[in-house]
Formats: C-alpha cells, sequence, structure tokens
C-alpha cells in the first residue's frame, strides 16, 4: 500500500510540473498575442494619420498589415491549443490528486487493519498467570 501511496505522489508532482508548464505556455502565447494586437493597433493608427506619410507608406504598411493579420490568425490558433492543453494537464493533475487521496485512504485502512489484528492476537493469547494461583476453583 505505501508503495502504491509513493507512486501516486510521484505521479501527482508530475502532473502539478506539466499543468504549471502548460500554464506558463499559455500566459506566453496570450502576452504574444497581445504584443501582435498592439503592433496591429499601431499601424491601423498611422494608416488613419492625417499627416501626408501615411499616402506614401500605404502599399509596405498594408503589406505588413497584411502579414500581422496571418501571425495574428496563428497565435490565436496557439493560445487555443495551449488553453486545451492547460485543461487536458489540470484535468490530469485533479485526476492524480484523487488518486493520492484514494492510495493515502488506503494505505490508512490497511494499517488500521493491521494494528486491529495485532490487539486481537494480543488479547487471544492465553495470559501468565502469577506464582500460587492455578487455573482451577477454589
Amino acid at each position: 500500500m505505501k508503495e502504491r501511496l509513493r507512486k501516486a505522489r510521484r505521479i501527482c508532482a508530475v502532473a502539478g510540473d506539466l499543468e504549471r508548464l502548460a500554464a506558463w505556455r499559455l500566459a506566453q502565447a496570450r502576452e504574444r498575442l497581445a504584443a501582435l494586437e498592439e503592433r496591429r493597433a499601431a499601424l491601423l493608427a498611422f494608416l488613419a494619420a492625417p499627416d501626408g506619410y501615411a499616402d506614401f507608406f500605404a502599399s509596405a504598411t498594408m503589406r505588413r498589415l497584411e502579414g500581422l493579420e496571418r501571425e495574428l490568425a496563428e497565435a490565436r490558433a496557439r493560445l487555443a491549443q495551449s488553453q486545451e492543453r492547460r485543461d487536458a494537464e489540470k484535468g490530469r493533475l485533479r485526476q492524480a490528486e484523487r488518486r493520492v487521496g484514494a492510495a493515502a485512504s488506503a494505505a490508512a485502512r490497511s494499517e488500521e487493519a493491521a494494528l486491529l489484528m495485532e490487539a486481537i492476537e494480543a488479547a487471544l493469547q492465553p495470559r501468565e498467570q502469577g506464582p500460587g494461583k492455578s487455573g482451577g476453583s477454589v
């Protein structure tokens, strides 16, 4: 039972590490998406500016904007994948935690049963009688 509990705890620790890694990757994907959206907003603001430079750089800016839109689409897809992975790892972690709880309960029950058996065996052992006492009636 103790070996099962030890293995379950080890699995739970690994599942926790994997969940933290998935959460970190999700945070990175969110940061990347936010940075791309800021760049997009800056390009759109540049195109909308009333000065004459926007017309001069319009075609280059539009190409950059189109490339940025592709990057945004890819970043959104990666974000969705990261979210799915994080959810899956979180589920695995919860499952591992339940296994640890079940293994701990089983180990505790096994230990209690062993203690109970020892107490029963001790109670059934013939007791030594003191000197001068006999087993019969007087």
